[in-house]
């Protein structure tokens, strides 16, 4: 599940911290959009490594909701995609 330039290679704390990070989406839009109910999500990060291999290079990684299954998750990806071509990122 981690990829080459992972720090962690336990499969059970990354999917703790995917858990995590599920729940605070879920917060984030029970915030600004009351009432709605995330039922998928991808997350795009980019991060530069202060050691290891790949220190000081910036590396793009992405992740996506545990048990996500990949039509739902190129669906936000191409989704994304098409908004920030149209300039409607927010």
């Amino acid at each position: 599940m981690g990829d080459a330039s992972s720090h962690i290679e336990d499969e059970d704390a990354i999917l703790e911290a995917k858990k995590t990070l599920s729940r605070a989406i879920a917060a984030y839009y029970d915030t600004v959009a009351p009432g709605s109910y995330v039922d998928g999500w991808l997350l795009g990060t980019r991060r530069v490594p202060s050691s290891g291999e790949y220190a000081g290079q910036s590396i793009v990684s992405t992740s996506v909701s545990p048990d996500q299954d990949w039509v739902l998750t190129r669906g936000i990806g191409e989704t994304v995609i098409d908004a920030i071509r149209a300039g409607s990122v927010g």
